[in-house]
């Protein structure tokens, strides 16, 4: 993270994932207040938006099956996503 400007958290999650999740604004440069936002671990979808969105996930998450880690260890995808914390 070193370097690249605009760093504002250097861990939305707060220690909830294995890996820091940065956030970045290289915009305007404004930054957030802890009290600004809410991680959460699993998908939050605003109403009507799952039933937009759902295809392309789906999509996506049978394209990580395909990947090599998902097909020797069963432990790659967009679900594992929420296994890993």
């Amino acid at each position: 993270m070193e370097g690249r400007p605009g760093l504002i958290v250097e861990d939305v999650s707060r220690g909830a994932e294995a890996v820091a999740i940065p956030l970045f604004n290289e915009l305007d440069g404004r930054g957030l207040g802890d009290d600004q936002f809410e991680y959460v671990a699993e998908y939050v979808f605003a109403p009507g938006a799952e039933e937009r969105t759902r295809a392309a996930l789906d999509k996506e998450e049978q394209r990580m099956r395909e990947h090599t880690l998902y097909i020797q260890n069963k432990d790659c995808g967009i679900k594992f996503n929420a296994m890993v914390s």
